[in-house]
């Protein structure tokens, strides 16, 4: 498995500057995402994640720490967002990429994309008739955060934390919803303990 498909060259980054030590990631294209999902497939990978705490090109992140302490290591994560705007969900090549891989049985991972993201990747593995799995999530306590393929909230603060007495009730833990929709695929779902 792969977690966060930005491994295979689909990171967003704003800004490397004259000084950067990293080589800018090539621009995605549907040709691109062929190429990568082929060795992927020649590797005998099985499944991906979509996300991984920094923003790619083919689709949104929720909100998943603090950012006080994050922006003091490394680049804001969340500022990367401004690359969609308003919009949240997946992106024409993401809608693209999880198409390939339900086509090619590659089995995806919505840990770590916001609730939009996950619903648009839950109706097309519906279409495909393809599981999807959730290796590592917690609950939330909320019963949805999508309304008409809107976010109900956009942002989570910390305060709605550490009100809460049982649950993180941020958008990166799944709400009622999602756990209904991959039970209905037939897909798996772990669940992790954190106190964060």
């Amino acid at each position: 498995s792969i977690e966060g498909a930005h491994c295979l060259g689909f990171e967003f980054r704003e800004d490397f500057g004259n000084n950067s030590k990293y080589e800018p990631p090539e621009i995605p294209t549907i040709d691109l995402i062929e190429e990568r999902l082929e060795w992927f497939l020649s590797n005998h990978f099985k499944f991906i994640t979509i996300n991984h705490f920094v923003f790619n090109y083919l689709g949104s992140m929720p909100k998943a720490i603090e950012l006080n302490g994050i922006k003091k290591i490394i680049k804001n994560p969340i500022s990367t967002l401004n690359y969609l705007g308003e919009y949240r969900g997946l992106t024409f090549l993401g809608h693209y990429f999880v198409q390939k891989c339900l086509q090619n049985k590659i089995v995806v991972d919505v840990k770590h994309c916001d609730a939009i993201t996950r619903h648009q990747i839950y109706h097309l593995s519906k279409e495909y008739n393809f599981p999807v799995i959730a290796s590592h999530f917690a609950v939330s306590g909320r019963e949805t955060n999508v309304i008409n393929h809107q976010m109900i909230i956009r942002e989570d603060k910390s305060t709605e934390r550490q009100k809460s007495d049982k649950f993180n009730p941020w958008d990166i833990n799944f709400h009622d919803d999602d756990i209904y929709a991959i039970h209905q695929l037939g897909g798996v779902m772990g669940v992790i303990m954190d106190r964060r």
